[in-house]
């Protein structure tokens, strides 16, 4: 026998379950969601179309979409799992956490908060006038040879 993991909540639209032997029903309101299903949407679903599942472990419940898929394998049964969390993982984490945090709360060298830019080059500019910027200034007075190329074929 299957592990009932869930059932349908909500139905807007026609959606499907395949079963592991590859049985395919077509769901309703109350129909049971068993471990090793896939629920599906149909290809001419509307864009609004979704169904809501309710799971039996008091998780959030699961929503497909239009002409989305969802797949009720071990991932999601957590019924009679035990979760064994690695501490000392979690507590390295929040260190590293806190030791990336701490880099920012650095002063600088010369006591000032804002951070010494560590890239290079100046934003200081050096000094022009008027005709270092002109493009045209240099071209008023030249005088041009005008030569043409002419070719002949």
């Amino acid at each position: 026998m299957r592990t009932v993991i869930g059932s349908v909540e909500t139905l807007n639209g026609k959606f499907f379950a395949k079963d592991a032997e590859g049985n395919i029903i077509e769901l309703k309101i109350g129909d049971e969601i068993t471990q090793d299903m896939i629920v599906f949407g149909d290809e001419e679903n509307s864009a609004s179309a979704n169904i809501k599942m309710a799971m039996l472990n008091d998780e959030e419940a699961v929503v497909v979409e239009a002409n989305g898929e969802r797949s009720f394998d071990e991932s999601i049964s957590f019924e009679d799992e035990e979760f064994d969390l690695d501490l000392s993982s979690e507590e390295e984490a929040e260190t590293t956490a806190d030791d990336e945090d701490e880099e920012f709360d650095e002063e600088t060298e010369s006591g000032d908060e804002k951070a010494k830019d560590s890239e290079g080059g100046s934003d200081q500019f050096a000094a022009r006038d008027g005709n270092a910027v002109d493009v045209n200034s240099g071209l008023r007075s030249a005088k041009f040879q005008l030569t043409s190329h002419t070719f002949e074929i």
